[in-house]
Parts: C-alpha cells; structure tokens; sequence
C-alpha cells in the first residue's frame, strides 16, 4: 500500500475535478514514465485545461495516455 501511494499520492481524476490541473499533469507524467511511455507534458496540461469541471466524470484518462 506506502509503495502504491508513493506512485499515485491522489487519483489524478479527483486532482482534475478539483481544478488542480499542474498536480494531474505530473502525476501522469510519473504513470506514464513508470510505463514506459512518454507524455509531452505541454500538451497533456493543454488537454486537461480545456476539460470543463462538469465533464471531468465523463472525461476518459486513458485516451490520453494511449500514445
């Protein structure tokens, strides 16, 4: 579980819906590493500061760390 929460600390969908958009951005950014991939982090907080807080439930995560 300390390991688990060392990765992902708050679910980046909460951190979304509470309009804290830089700590999402950089907990993806960390997932994405961890995964192997790469997320331009530029582009990634220009996606997540176009999502409006009402969408955040219907807002998919994944779509944008598929690369």
């Amino acid at each position: 579980y300390i390991y688990i929460y060392r990765i992902m600390p708050k679910s980046p969908r909460w951190l979304l819906s509470k309009g804290r958009i830089d700590e999402c951005t950089e907990i993806l950014v960390k997932i994405a590493k961890i995964n192997g991939k790469e997320i331009e982090r530029e582009i990634l907080l220009k996606e997540l500061k176009s999502v409006k807080s009402d969408e955040v439930h219907d807002f998919n995560l994944q779509i944008i760390i598929k690369t």
